[in-house]
């Protein structure tokens, strides 16, 4: 690490819990920077910070609560004019004003991450006056809104006719919040992705002015995730030694990009259905699983690290189905517990697992592909216990937050020296 002066201070902001998945990789690279010796804190709307280091709520007043809890709703309000709305859209035009914060003052470096939901306002992006990084960890920085396009590519052309809307006007909220990105953006902000593919779908992106964009990889405290022992984490959680166990999870499994409908259809192809569990964690409903052919168990939300590795480590094999994802944090905490995973080969999650190596990785989306891994895999153990123990070992060198925290430090220190 270098630093022509005293280590920078790095101010933080990050919306919503720091239980969510933006949340948990922001304050994992905050805990990783504190532990290298730099001045790193988190600027949130989230009221309850008690428990974490080096974090400051907006929402510490019975004032500033109400108003956070205003903001999301004012900042929604005029989605509701698009009554055939398909999912989650967030116009950016409400927000708090970070630059009044003395932490904002007093900070060399801002960093941005997950900062919808009415917690920073589009406008308030311009004439920072300082070196700002955003790490975008979906697609909605560069989006009229949506935060995942699927099948639309209209931000390369300023979004408008908005399909997630409904919309079929040119000017609609899609195209109007896309030129207020385009005006209030500071040209200095350095877009990084946290994969590949989310970092050249900013270069193609109508935002995109010759802002720098780099990549660096999400990544977990891989400490925090190792193996335990198959036979003990299978009667821990009372799962039969003799069956093949197939793991799947979201926080919400009713998102179309989450491909959980894929899955189902993928299922079905399988083979030996009788030898099969099915295991599940996230928002999963009786609805969504009762129906299928198989021995199903839902273990409900995991929010701690131990009951996870304790899911992964009795899984024989994890899926991940989705259509669309900027990275797949839940692939690595799997590889880590030296489970292989089955993905495809599209977005995010194609350069997180090796195929053949760490997992299998079928034809985007190829349902009869994705259900040949699950039974490539199943019948073979050998080559499943030495993909996991590479998926492990890919898991430490490549998404430890120690690794992803070196890689910001260089930024960091380039920004400050230019």
């Amino acid at each position: 690490m270098r630093f022509d002066r005293e280590s920078p201070k790095i101010l933080h902001l990050v919306a919503g819990s720091l239980q969510g998945g933006a949340g948990k990789g922001a304050y994992g690279l905050h805990l990783a920077l504190l532990n290298k010796g730099l001045r790193s804190k988190i600027l949130t709307d989230e009221p309850n910070v008690g428990q974490y280091r080096e974090v400051v709520s907006v929402s510490n007043g019975i004032r500033s609560k109400i108003l956070s809890k205003i903001r999301p709703r004012i900042d929604q309000s005029v989605t509701k004019l698009y009554e055939n709305k398909s999912q989650i859209f967030s116009p950016g035009f409400i927000g708090y004003n970070f630059k009044d914060h003395d932490l904002f003052d007093e900070s060399d470096i801002l960093h941005l991450h997950w900062v919808c939901n009415g917690f920073v306002n589009l406008k308030h992006l311009s004439n920072l006056g300082k070196p700002v990084i955003w790490t975008v960890r979906d697609m909605w920085p560069f989006t009229g809104g949506c935060h995942y396009s699927m099948d639309c590519t209209r931000y390369k052309i300023g979004c408008g006719n908005c399909p997630m809307l409904g919309s079929n006007r040119d000017i609609d909220l899609s195209r109007i919040a896309m030129r207020r990105k385009k005006k209030y953006l500071d040209r200095s902000i350095c877009f990084v992705g946290i994969s590949s593919w989310v970092s050249n779908c900013i270069k193609e992106s109508y935002i995109y002015g010759g802002h720098r964009v780099t990549s660096v990889p999400n990544s977990i405290n891989v400490g925090e995730y190792l193996p335990i022992e198959k036979k003990l984490a299978r009667g821990l959680l009372n799962i039969n030694e003799e069956k093949f166990v197939v793991l799947a999870g979201a926080q919400n499994m009713k998102d179309l990009y989450k491909g959980f409908d894929l899955y189902q259809k993928a299922l079905l192809s399988v083979k030996d259905k009788g030898e099969i569990i099915l295991l599940f964690f996230g928002a999963i409903e009786h609805s969504q699983i009762d129906q299928l052919p198989f021995e199903v168990m839902n273990l409900g939300y995991l929010n701690d690290a131990i009951s996870l590795r304790l899911a992964y480590s009795a899984a024989d094999i994890f899926v991940a189905p989705s259509r669309l994802e900027a990275f797949g944090k839940t692939l690595v905490e799997a590889m880590a517990c030296q489970t292989p995973v089955v993905c495809f080969d599209s977005s995010g999650p194609k350069e997180i697992v090796e195929h053949m190596v760490t997992g299998y990785k079928a034809i985007p989306f190829d349902t009869d592909d994705l259900a040949n891994g699950i039974s490539y895999l199943k019948k073979n153990s050998s080559l499943r216990k030495k993909m996991g123990r590479n998926a492990e070992r890919r898991a430490a060198a490549k998404f430890d937050t120690s690794v992803s925290a070196k890689q910001y430090l260089e930024l960091y220190n380039e920004l400050l020296n230019t």
